[in-house]
């Protein structure tokens, strides 16, 4: 009874944050998983009436085969739980001391036995192997650390809860007996008809006194992210007084769908967040730029969006247009990939982007060129790495942006993209405005020469990292972004004379 009332509360645990899903996890916030694994075995058993005379043990082999359900509630932690059948085996030795009987009659008539005593010496060694079958429940807590798209580092620790199926003992004895005469020191061996020699014998039998147990379990390795959904963990793990070796595991991301939220696989999925939860960071108002160049030829027909064939002429030969550009940008959270429209001011940004493309798509003097998106991040870790986020970050704007517009039959190649990554140049403008402790020493760091790895530890470095700490509170969290450029002409209305 007390196991089935632990195995429905693991159960009830893992329904109930399956069922709870926040709305600030991504789509993608679960992984279905297939794993095995197989190496040395710590598991040994003694009965009561051997356990004293016990004294030396040997590893076994272990192997476990198991399924697992692992829950992201945030892109770099999961929980899992599952299901798996252990195999854990291991061996005990003992050397008994010799036995030895005097022996006051019926001594060997045919050895020489002149003076001194005759004695029977006997010698045991005990050896019993054991083999156990559990089927386990495994409640595992894991972390990772991306390197890069690719690639991350993961550690997990928890536990597994062990039910014992079958357990069996197999014990081989071996006796050894020789003559000896104490007079002589003679040694009489391996004669069969005085009974000198060694015998062996062995018993089989189940070990019935295995009890329920919990076993600490810990497992380190890498993470390789294959084709599609699809990712190969491979690691070392320990159980705990149980089993170590190696493990690999197959698994295959799993979409949560939540209620009157449909989605597709070709539209990028958008985390919304209660208000309460949203930081306030202000985006900077959108800028309108004006270059008026009289003589700028005409623009390519290949440039003109498909849109245009239907309800706007093209561009007449030898009519002046003006360059225009409007420019704003979306904010992240840190290290993360993801489309967050609450997050600081990303809804507001969004709206009035789909609003300006509605009004210079209704402008019949108007011709939309580009839509340029330009990518940052902000120095925390590798600059390798925060150029690889930047790409992920522009790329899947990207696609949902194309997604977005696709009413206002925009060709797709109007979209180009450029992943800036770290952006020091744009750091290096907001201290030299602000009124910064230690200022000067800030902006050498910042505009030398040296890498831009070097230049983060040598901030990190300055004052035991008191204005770095700072810069990354207040500064940071502005250089996380994709910019958005909108590249238009509209016709020079001519003056009349």
């Amino acid at each position: 009874m007390k196991r089935i009332i632990i195995i429905f509360i693991f159960t009830l645990s893992v329904c109930g944050l399956h069922a709870q899903v926040p709305d600030s996890v991504s789509a993608y916030s679960g992984e279905w998983r297939v794993h095995v694994g197989g190496g040395g075995s710590m598991f040994k058993f003694c009965a009561d009436d051997l356990t004293a005379v016990m004294n030396d043990a040997k590893m076994g082999l272990s192997g476990n085969l198991g399924v697992d359900y692992a829950f992201f509630f945030h892109p770099n932690f999961s929980l899992s739980l599952g299901l798996e059948i252990g195999l854990y085996s291991g061996s005990l030795f003992s050397n008994l001391p010799a036995d030895s009987v005097l022996r006051t009659e019926d001594f060997p008539s045919d050895l020489d036995m002149t003076e001194g005593n005759f004695y029977d010496i006997t010698r045991r060694s005990l050896k019993e192997t054991h083999t156990a079958y559990f089927l386990q429940i495994p409640l595992m807590l894991a972390c990772r650390y991306p390197l890069n798209p690719k690639v991350a580092l993961y550690a997990t620790a928890g536990g597994k809860l062990g039910i014992p199926l079958a357990a069996s003992h197999k014990t081989e004895t071996t006796s050894t007996t020789w003559g000896h005469v104490d007079y002589t020191g003679e040694d009489y061996e391996n004669m069969p008809n005085h009974g000198f020699g060694t015998v062996q014998t062995t018993s089989k039998g189940d070990i019935t006194t295995l009890k329920m147990n919990f076993i600490p379990s810990v497992e380190l390795g890498a993470q390789w992210q294959m084709q599609g959904r699809q990712t190969l963990y491979t690691g070392l793990f320990m159980d705990a007084g149980y089993a170590f070796g190696f493990k690999a595991t197959y698994a295959w991301k799993h979409q949560l769908k939540r209620r009157n939220k449909p989605e597709t696989d070709d539209v990028p999925r958008i985390i919304v967040r209660p208000a309460q939860s949203i930081p306030v960071i202000v985006a900077p108002p959108a800028v309108t730029v004006a270059l008026v160049e009289p003589t700028l030829k005409p623009m390519p027909k290949q440039s003109v969006r498909k849109v245009a064939k239907a309800v706007k002429p093209k561009p007449e030969p030898n009519i002046p247009y003006t360059n225009h550009k409007i420019s704003n940008h979306f904010m992240f959270e840190p290290g993360s990939l993801q489309m967050d429209i609450s997050f600081a001011q990303n809804r507001e940004v969004l709206e009035k982007l789909k609003e300006t493309i509605a009004d210079l798509n209704n402008d019949t003097s108007v011709v939309i060129t580009q839509i340029q998106l330009n990518s940052y991040s902000s120095p925390d870790g590798t600059f390798a790495l925060n150029k690889r986020i930047a790409d992920d970050r522009v790329m899947v704007w990207k696609k949902f942006l194309i997604a977005e517009m696709s009413k206002f039959e925009l060709d797709d190649n109007i979209f180009t993209t450029n992943a800036v990554g770290e952006d020091w140049a744009e750091l290096s403008r907001l201290v030299k405005k602000g009124n910064w402790k230690d200022k000067d020493k800030i902006m050498k760091i910042l505009n030398s020469k040296a890498s831009p790895d070097v230049r983060e530890k040598q901030l990190m470095k300055l004052k035991d990292g008191v204005p770095f700490n700072l810069i990354k509170k207040e500064l940071y969290p502005q250089l996380r972004r994709v910019e958005y450029t909108i590249n238009y002409k509209r016709k020079v209305n001519k003056t009349k004379n």
